[in-house]
This record gives structure tokens, sequence and C-alpha cells, in this order.
């Protein structure tokens, strides 16, 4: 038996929803939501197999109650209900957890499959919006990156990056810090291999990309 609870806050969706579903064999309304924070306290209560999760709600949009259930009760899978393919709401529920989605007027015979692949543990995603999640994947992990090789330099290191872009060479900037010029270009050197760039103009777009300087 497969326990659905639907979380729309229209009305006459939820009964039609609520009559379709039960006349598939193996399948359970096992409530009804009208709002993002109803959907999580019900999923909290009775713990249902599959939400269908409209986005746009009252007091809690169908995206924010995403993160909230699957905080709450990881197990519990959660399909976007949607009317428009607006990608950058799916895309955010997908980031937020959802396991699938589907459109409003989804003929009956594809929601009954889609919910039991769903159940079983498969995520449906289309290819457009895989590519969107894969993109924002590494966005993310470019990010990160950039911050772990902005924590690593100091205020030092910054202002040699700036005697680089005023056009100093390694003599003027070992005069203005007091080291050797051998100290000056290993810094230098490190600075580069930090950052991941290849010369001193690359270092200072570096530092201008991330307004360092």
């Amino acid at each position: 038996m497969i326990r659905v609870l639907i979380a729309d806050d229209h009305a006459l969706l939820t009964d039609s929803l609520k009559i379709v579903l039960e006349s598939f064999s193996g399948f359970e309304v096992a409530g009804v939501a009208h709002d993002g924070i109803q959907a999580c306290e019900i999923c909290r209560e009775i713990k249902p197999d599959v939400v269908l999760m409209d986005i746009k709600m009252p007091v809690l949009d169908g995206i924010d109650a995403i993160a909230r259930i699957k905080a709450l009760c990881p197990g519990i899978k959660v399909i976007i209900l949607t009317s428009l393919e607006e990608n950058d709401h799916i895309l955010r529920a997908f980031m937020n957890g959802a396991d699938a989605y589907l459109l409003k007027d989804t003929p009956p015979d594809r929601l009954k499959v889609l919910i039991q692949c769903v159940h079983w543990g498969h995520s449906i995603i289309s290819g457009e919006i895989k590519g969107l999640l894969e993109s924002a994947d590494r966005r993310k992990k470019a990010e990160n990156k950039r911050d772990k090789v902005l924590d690593m330099l100091k205020e030092e290191d910054i202002e040699i990056i700036r005697c680089i872009s005023e056009g100093k060479n390694n003599s003027d900037i070992a005069e203005i810090f007091g080291y050797a010029n051998g100290t000056v270009k290993n810094k230098i050197t490190r600075l580069l291999e930090i950052t991941g760039t290849g010369n001193r103009a690359q270092l200072v777009m570096f530092a201008l990309k991330h307004n360092l300087i």
C-alpha cells in the first residue's frame, strides 16, 4: 500500500486527486494539506510514503516545505505538483530534496506509474533539469574552492598582489616589506600556486575578479 499526502491550496484539485488516487489498487490517500506548514505537520504525524507537493501555497510554499519534510523525515518521497514548467522553481525544489515533478494535467495512468517509481526509490528528473542541477553543483563546488583559496590569503599576500598590480618588481616589493629578493620570489610563487594562476598578470586578474584589490 502506497500512502500519499496531497498538499495543494486548491480544494477542487485536492478533491479530484483524492478520487483518482483512491481508484488505484494499492494506493491510499493518507491526508490532505492546504499549506506548507500543514504538510510538514502531517508528515511528522503520519509519515506518508509519498507527498504530492504544490509549489505555490500560502504560509509556507512547497519548495521550503520540501526542505523541512526531508529534514524531519528523510525517507518520505516528494513529488512536485506544478501547473507550469518553471525551471527556476523546479530546480530549487530538487535542490531542496524533491524526488520528481509532474504537471497538474498529467494523465492518471502516468500519475500512477510516476508515484510507484518514486516510491520504489527512483528519482524522475528531465534532461533539462538534470543539466541545470549539474551546472548548479559545479558552480557550488567552484565557489567552495574559491572560498578556500581566499581563506588561505593573508593580508600581506594581498598587499604583495597590490604591489604587483602597481607595476612593482621583486626588488621594489622586497624593499617595501624588508625581505630578500629570493623571499619575495618564493612568496609570489606560492601565491601563483594557491590561486591556480600562471603568471603575475593572471594573479592580478584573479585579485580584481574577487575584489581583493
